[in-house]
C-alpha cells in the first residue's frame, strides 16, 4: 500500500473535527485538498473510511479501527520530529536530578517537571534519598544535579548555590502539645523528638537535638506521618508543614528563649562540568521559589 503522512494527517483531522472544512482550517489547507487526500488514502487502502451524506461525514467501522492506528502513527511522527529538532538544537538527551528527602514537596517537584515541559524529548530521572546519599550521587556522576539542605553540608569538589531560604519550625502531634505553647528545656526533654538522620551523620546533634528520647527518620514525609499518628515532635521547614498547621492536624510550638532558625536549600553540581540547559532550567525555577516558600 502506498499512503503518506499527509493523507493520514488529513484523515485524523477530519475525524476529530467532523468535516473536511474544519480539518482544512486546522491544517491551513483548502477543504478540497483535504477531501482529495482522504480520497487518495481510501483508494490506497481499497476501503471507504467515511459515508458521504448531505452536509455530514459518518465514519465507517473500518474507518474507526484505522483512525486509532493512524492517530498513533501521527503521534510517533511528531515525537520523531521533536527528537530531530532536539538534535539540531543540541538539547540534552537526559537529566538526572537528586532531591534531598527532607526538602521533597510540590514546589520542588515543579522545578524538575519544568525541565520536562521545556524539553519534551528529554529522559528525566528523579532520585530521592538522604542528604549524604544525594551528595554521593552527584559526586559519583549518578546525578547531574542535586538539591540538599544547607549550610549543613559543604563539599569542596562540588559547586554549591543557595537557591532559597526558609524558616524551621517546631511542630508536634496534637496529642503532644497545644497550639502556640512555649516549652522549657526540661519540658521538651521529656518528649520524643523525631530527628533527621543526617543530623547525626554530620555531627550536628549537640545543636539540633533537644529531647532525651529520639526517633531517627530519613524522610520528612514519614516524620509528618508519625506526628499525624500521635507521636512526637520535629523541627521541619515551615513551607512543608504549613498545610498541616493551617488544617489543625499538627500544632506549632516554640522553645523558651530560642530564636527561629533559618536554613537554606542549595543546588549542588560537579565543579568541573557546566550545567546543561536542563540544569539551568531547574536552577532558575528553584531560585524563583523564594517568594513562594519564605515565611
Amino acid at each position: 500500500m502506498n499512503y503518506s503522512l499527509s493523507q493520514l494527517q488529513a484523515f485524523v483531522s477530519t475525524v476529530e473535527s467532523g468535516s473536511f472544512k474544519q480539518a482544512g482550517m486546522l491544517l491551513n489547507k483548502r477543504p478540497q485538498v483535504i477531501a482529495k487526500l482522504v480520497g487518495a488514502l481510501e483508494d490506497s487502502c481499497n476501503l471507504s473510511l467515511f459515508e458521504r451524506k448531505v452536509r455530514q461525514l459518518v465514519i465507517t467501522d473500518e474507518g474507526k479501527i484505522l483512525f486509532r492506528l493512524a492517530k498513533r502513527i501521527m503521534q510517533d511522527a511528531q515525537q520523531f520530529d521533536s527528537q530531530l529538532t532536539a538534535f539540531d538544537q543540541a538539547l540534552p538527551n537526559e537529566f538526572k536530578v537528586a532531591i534531598d528527602n527532607s526538602l521533597v514537596c510540590q514546589q520542588v517537584t515543579e522545578c524538575y517537571l519544568e525541565v520536562l515541559n521545556q524539553i519534551p524529548t528529554i529522559e528525566l530521572e528523579v532520585l530521592s534519598g538522604e542528604t549524604l546519599q544525594v551528595l554521593d550521587w552527584v559526586n559519583a556522576g549518578d546525578a547531574d544535579l542535586g538539591l540538599v539542605f544547607s549550610p549543613l553540608v559543604e563539599q569542596s569538589e562540588l559547586a554549591q548555590i543557595d537557591v532559597f531560604h526558609f524558616s524551621m519550625v517546631e511542630v508536634a502531634a496534637k496529642q503532644v502539645v497545644t497550639q502556640g505553647c512555649v516549652l522549657s528545656e526540661q519540658e521538651v526533654a521529656k518528649l520524643s523528638q523525631i530527628v533527621p538522620k543526617f543530623i547525626y551523620q554530620l555531627g550536628h546533634q549537640e545543636v539540633y537535638v533537644s529531647s532525651d528520647r529520639n526517633i531517627i527518620s530519613n524522610n520528612a514525609q514519614e516524620s509528618i506521618a508519625m506526628m499525624l499518628a500521635g507521636t512526637g515532635w520535629c523541627r521541619l521547614p515551615c513551607y512543608i508543614v504549613q498545610p498541616y498547621l493551617d488544617s489543625g492536624d499538627l500544632n506549632e510550638f516554640s522553645l523558651e528563649g530560642a530564636n527561629r532558625i533559618i536554613w537554606h536549600g542549595s543546588v549542588i553540581h560537579n565543579k568541573n562540568k557546566e550545567l546543561s540547559m536542563a540544569g539551568d532550567i531547574f536552577l532558575e525555577k528553584a531560585m524563583a521559589l523564594q517568594d513562594r516558600i519564605s515565611q
